[in-house]
This record gives C-alpha cells, structure tokens and sequence, in this order.
C-alpha cells in the first residue's frame, strides 16, 4: 500500500535516507554529460530538490532511486568522539542511472550528512562498483538463517543472492 511504501521510504532524519531522480534531472545530466563527460551528481537531492518530497516533475517521473539507513554506534572511551554514524546501503533502484553513478551520489550525500562509514553488503549486482569506489572488505562474516529454506551443499556466490530488509 501507499502507507507501507512511506513508511519504508519516506526520510526520517538518523533513521533513513532516500533520494530520488527525477526524469528532468536525468535530463539535465545528460546534458552536462554531453557538455562536459563528467561526474556530476545525478540524485534530484543534489541538484537542488530535497529528499523524500514531491517535486515538480509530478508523479510518475521518478527513474532511480537510492536510500540507506543510519546505524550508529557509541564509541567508549574517546574524549572526542562519542559516536560513530554508519550508513548502510539499503534500497537501489538504479532505472536509468547507472549503479556505480547512483552509489557514489549516495556516498557524497552521506558524507554531506556527516556519516562516518556507508556500507555495503557484497550482493547481486554490487561487485559492479565495490571495488571502483573503494569499498573496503569487512573483516567479518554475516551468517543468515534462510528460514524453511532448503539449500544444496554448495555454497551461494554472492551475486546469486539477494536480500531484502523490513
């Protein structure tokens, strides 16, 4: 339902982020594209329309989207620092935009926000731009219980695989 997607979607401040591209944004970087062949910012939050709200476009005009979610935590015994602020990589929904093109707008929202650390999970289509925009590799292992599933002996690759949080 309608209220389902806004509560998933809609930004909260330290709970989830979300930004959306508009088709005249994407036009509009097509544009720049062409001009200059460079690297600018296609999210409608970086080019002026704010996160989560309607904007002018309208409805129906949305072709990518990227959120991630915060996670803080608390860091002991540092006379500076009191909290580290993660974001993680939550929903993608690349459209038009090419993936490697939408998480590093994320990466620089992020960052714009004051977010420490933005991860990621190793899954799908992720390789694509991991290593390109210097992802660095946990140092740990995530262990999922695939509730009622029955799996064969071999174990997945991680673009086999993908995940979906609620």
């Amino acid at each position: 339902t309608e209220d389902e997607v806004l509560h998933w979607f809609l930004p909260q401040p330290l709970v989830i982020d979300t930004y959306v591209v508009d088709r005249a944004a994407q036009q509009q970087q097509q544009q720049q594209g062409a001009d200059q062949n460079s690297s600018k910012s296609t999210t409608a939050a970086s080019n002026g329309n704010s996160s989560g709200s309607s904007n002018s476009a309208g409805a129906g005009n949305i072709v990518s989207m990227v959120s991630f979610y915060t996670l803080p935590s608390s860091v002991l015994g540092h006379d500076e620092h009191k909290e580290l602020r993660a974001a993680y990589m939550y929903y993608t929904v690349p459209g038009v935009t090419p993936l490697p093109q939408l998480m590093q707008d994320a990466l620089i929202l992020a960052a714009g926000k004051g977010y420490d650390v933005f991860n990621a999970l190793d899954l799908l289509e992720n390789s694509f731009f991991l290593k390109d925009l210097k992802f660095g590799i946990g140092d740990g292992s995530l262990h999922y219980y695939l509730y009622n599933w029955r799996m064969s002996d071999a174990p997945l690759e991680p673009k086999q695989l993908g995940l979906i949080l609620l």
